[in-house]
């Protein structure tokens, strides 16, 4: 009697459970789909959530590059993962100054995130949304909002 090696029953078992739960997945999506879906998000009237938004819109198309563990990204590249990062971790009860001491300064791996110029200064993240957060609270009332006439 030949024996089975081991990796096929390894398969089978993998295959059935595949088509075990894509089973369940096409009977019972109204129970699946909800879990996939991104939470509430923050309501845009939160003038905190808001003023986040506005300065990480404000970097979209910056020229500078994000460092975020030694990788090298665009800040286009990066706004919609800020955007639905803020959507997800910002309370509305937080303020957007502790928001950013709390998820601009450091990566998952605990590295420093920075912002890399063009002259190939580099400042930490938080510090630049800090002073912007700081700019748009003074300027507020004037027009033109966040960072006026700065050279971002």
């Amino acid at each position: 009697m030949s024996k089975k090696p081991k990796w096929k029953s390894y398969l089978v078992a993998v295959m059935f459970m595949i088509l075990t739960a894509g089973g369940y997945f096409s009977l019972y999506p109204s129970r699946i789909l909800p879990l996939l879906e991104l939470p509430e998000k923050v309501s845009e009237s939160n003038p905190e959530f808001s003023k986040m938004s506005k300065v990480i819109d404000q970097y979209r198309t910056a020229d500078l590059e994000v460092i975020v563990d030694g990788y090298y990204r665009k800040p286009s590249e990066m706004t919609s993962f800020a955007r639905r990062f803020l959507r997800l971790h910002f309370k509305p009860d937080m303020k957007a100054e502790s928001w950013v001491q709390k998820y601009c300064y450091r990566s998952k791996k605990g590295e420093i995130i920075y912002f890399k110029y063009p002259d190939g200064t580099t400042k930490p993240m938080r510090d630049v949304f800090l002073e912007e957060l700081q700019l748009l609270g003074k300027n507020e009332e004037e027009e033109g909002g966040i960072g006026k006439n700065r050279k971002v």
